[in-house]
């Protein structure tokens, strides 16, 4: 089971310079690691998302540009709703990159890949939660304190991602941790590691 795809759009901008290096290169990164599949139109989209979601992708790379991005998403929605929707990571691969820069991505896709391709090991534990708005600075401030701490102290963590999106009067938290195995996972979370562990 590979728990890192990516879909690659071969005609967005920076991708159709060099699409077979692109390809090569990331390919060299991960090391077989990861699911990587070139989409030439929108009708192929559909497919890759399938196989992706019946090979229980957690993270979703995406490179091309802002259009592709909307594309795989919208398309992602459609067939399976909100149910385990993988962690998106925006590649910059497109002519307009507003998503991943809006993200805080200022590297190539190389540069990503290789970080993340450095901490990511055998297991990725993905949990969700959420609290009303005007709590969302304190209880960041609580995982900071306590919650990433714990993470961090259980022998085979790799490293923690934290997103945090607001939407109306409700803070959606997102927690993506990487460990060297999924026995690491259970000394965390126990036996039932599935199943997110989470902090009041």
């Amino acid at each position: 089971m590979k728990q890192i795809g990516i879909i690659l759009n071969p005609s967005a901008k920076i991708n159709s310079r060099k699409t077979t290096a692109v390809i090569k290169k990331l390919d060299e990164i991960f090391g077989g690691k990861a699911l990587l599949r070139t989409t030439k139109n929108k009708l192929e989209i559909p497919g890759v998302m399938e196989e992706f979601h019946d090979e229980g992708v957690k993270l979703l790379l995406i490179s091309g540009g802002d259009g592709t991005i909307c594309s795989v998403l919208s398309t992602y929605l459609k067939l399976f709703g909100d149910d385990k929707l993988p962690v998106i990571l925006p590649l910059m691969g497109g002519t307009i990159n507003m998503i991943g820069s809006d993200a805080g991505l200022r590297e190539s896709q190389f540069a990503i890949c290789r970080k993340l391709n450095d901490i990511q090991g055998a297991g990725i534990q993905v949990a969700s939660g959420r609290v009303p708005a005007d709590r969302a600075d304190s209880y960041r401030e609580f995982l900071l304190r306590k919650g990433l701490l714990d993470y961090a102290a259980t022998p085979g963590n790799r490293g923690i991602f934290v997103f945090r999106r607001v939407e109306g009067s409700v803070a959606h938290f997102l927690l993506t941790t990487f460990w060297d195995s999924y026995d690491a996972i259970r000394k965390f979370a126990g036996d039932d590691f599935e199943r997110a562990r989470y902090y009041p």
